[in-house]
């Protein structure tokens, strides 16, 4: 009797590991290796109507004359043309817009027309709805990046993700490197203002793109002389571009943006 009870028991034994082992294959996945489930992909800033400037400001979009910008896109501002300073604007044909030597594209201002004028409601509604987008993002792939020198990110290398910053933000002569594919996406968070020395250089590597990096600025932006800018500027503060700087995206300012021999393109 005692022999049968311990050969049931044995086979019950055998049926339970049996039958947790098949659960354990399935949970795990094909042949049983363990998966791991991928990263949540960062979203772009979605930019809607806003994205159909290269630079769009509410207040001011100003360029020196001589030597003059150069700007591929279009040009908006939420106000009168008188408000397009220095760009030596002249009707367009048909009158819907303007045009300036220094635009490889259109100028738009509430002046011109009704349709106009609420284009360009819209996008700066749009514009502002979108820095409160990125603003608004949460779990950041890193907070106050390079903390040791807080706020500097000069030498670094940064690869895709959300970067929150308690302070201003500098990028030094140095430059700093966005490292990542053609599909990857950047977001910046600073409370506060972002400057960029001159001579600096904010590069792309391994097929990045600027359509992809989204710096959402809570003060001034200040891109140095003859630096090379990447990524879109969604700045609450005023946008200044110093003489010779270059940026690759867009400038798209709460207030003013004022270029001096500015080279600004997608």
């Amino acid at each position: 009797m005692k022999k049968m009870m311990n050969t049931r028991t044995f086979l019950f034994l055998v049926a339970i590991i049996g039958i947790a082992a098949i659960v354990g294959c399935s949970a795990s996945g094909s042949g049983g290796a363990a998966t791991t489930p991928p990263a949540a992909t960062l979203a772009a800033v979605p930019l809607l109507t806003a994205d159909n400037y290269e630079v769009l400001a509410t207040t001011t979009v100003t360029s020196s004359l001589v030597p003059a910008s150069v700007i591929t896109g279009d040009v908006g501002v939420r106000n009168v043309s008188t408000s397009l300073v220095n760009l030596g604007i002249v009707i367009g044909v048909p009158a819907d817009h303007w045009t300036s030597t220094q635009v490889a594209g259109k100028l738009f201002s509430t002046d011109l027309g009704v349709a106009e004028n609420v284009a360009l409601a819209a996008a700066n509604a749009d514009m502002v709805a979108a820095y409160t987008n990125a603003a608004a993002r949460l779990k950041p792939t890193k907070t106050d990046l390079n903390s040791g020198v807080m706020g500097n990110i000069g030498t670094l290398t940064i690869p895709p993700g959300l970067y929150k910053f308690t302070t201003a933000v500098v990028i030094p002569v140095a430059g700093v490197t966005l490292s990542g594919s053609a599909t990857d996406i950047w977001i910046f968070q600073v409370n506060g203002a972002l400057t960029t020395s001159a001579l600096s250089n904010v590069t792309l590597t391994g097929g990045a793109l600027a359509a992809n990096i989204f710096w959402q600025v809570g003060g001034a932006t200040t891109l140095g002389a003859t630096s090379v800018f990447n990524g879109i500027v969604l700045s609450s503060g005023a946008v200044t571009v110093s003489d010779g700087a270059t940026v690759h995206g867009k400038l798209l300012g709460e207030t003013a943006v004022t270029m001096t021999h500015a080279i600004v393109k997608p």
